[in-house]
């Protein structure tokens, strides 16, 4: 394998943020290589949503309250000092199998049929992967926001006690 030598500099917080995305996004979609396996997801140890391999239909939205219950369920169930690293929640049709590594969770919906050897042997090559992407992500600081000029406050003779304008009836008050 050929490697190309490190430049002095180190990557900005941005790019360094996109090639762990990319890294997560290609870690999980290997999973797929397991027969019976319908996707899965990552999330910080928090609960936050760090990358997916599913259909569309699954809106990163709905990961919003799924991270966070997950998260969570976790969190109780090491709560009298065992310790969990991986859980099975079955459902009808399918199971959902989630793995706690260093920096976060691991989930992968997959069918009740499918070989847990092959599916466990993949899960820990997988984690292996996530876990320098998801501590990049969290060691590279978010990329600065803009402040909105909506957002400016008013003039302080205009602002009421928390910078929002006072109105009477519809009417902004000048004095």
């Amino acid at each position: 394998a050929h490697r190309r030598p490190r430049c002095g500099f180190e990557p900005s917080a941005r790019k360094a943020r996109a090639m762990s995305v990319d890294g997560i996004t290609r870690a999980l979609a290997a999973l797929r290589d397991v027969a019976g396996v319908h996707g899965s997801f990552a999330l910080t140890l928090a609960g936050e949503l760090v990358g997916k391999d599913l259909p569309a239909v699954f809106h990163d939205e709905l990961f919003v309250e799924v991270g966070a219950r997950l998260s969570r369920f976790i969190e109780t169930m090491t709560a009298d000092g065992d310790e969990v690293t991986a859980a099975v929640l079955r459902f009808d049709e399918h199971r959902l199998y989630v793995t706690r590594f260093a920096h976060g969770l691991l989930a992968v919906i997959a069918a009740n049929d499918i070989n847990a050897a092959a599916l466990r042997m993949a899960v820990t090559l997988t984690t292996r992967r996530l876990e320098p992407e998801i501590a990049a992500l969290l060691t590279s600081p978010p990329p600065p926001v803009a402040p909105s000029p909506s957002l400016t406050p008013p003039p302080v003779s205009v602002a009421g006690s928390h910078g929002v304008p006072r109105t009477y009836r519809g009417r902004v008050l000048t004095s």
